[in-house]
């Protein structure tokens, strides 16, 4: 079953104070619940500031103010601002605890000038400072585990 869901990024209120602009941005998630990949989602940004880069993490609405992240999770701005990232998750990630919950509730965050941390107590990356440039509206996922 392939399905995707495309959604807009926006300029937060932060971000514009910081200086930072933008054209247009979205993010879109590709369900292909294949055997080589389980998901694969994408981001683009346009007309964001020039050579600058943006990490990709995600805020859930069970802990807010923490931004969760990836290693190597970021998209780095062109001359002109545009930028854009693909990230494929395999099923041996996702059986692995990638996402370990059912459901869940999140939106997507891109921090500029922040530090991405490992934290290896909880094993997870965090973001911390930086100004909150773009994000998304908050997103639901639901997740079928019977595979």
């Amino acid at each position: 079953m392939i399905n995707w869901k495309k959604v807009p990024i926006y300029l937060t209120a932060e971000g514009e104070a910081a200086g930072h602009t933008l054209q247009n941005g979205w993010y879109m998630r590709t369900n292909t619940e294949g055997p080589i990949n389980y998901f694969i989602e994408s981001y683009k940004l346009t007309g964001a500031l020039p050579d600058t880069r943006y990490d990709i993490g995600w805020e859930f609405e069970a802990y807010p103010g923490v931004v969760f992240t990836g290693e190597n999770f970021f998209i780095q701005t062109n001359e002109d601002g545009n930028g854009y990232f693909n990230f494929k998750a395999t099923p041996d990630q996702m059986r692995e605890g990638m996402y370990p919950a059912t459901s869940a509730q999140w939106n997507y965050v891109f921090v500029s000038g922040g530090t991405p941390v490992y934290l290896p107590a909880y094993g997870v990356w965090v973001i911390y400072g930086g100004p909150r440039a773009f994000e998304t509206e908050v997103i639901e996922f639901h997740y079928d585990w019977d595979w």
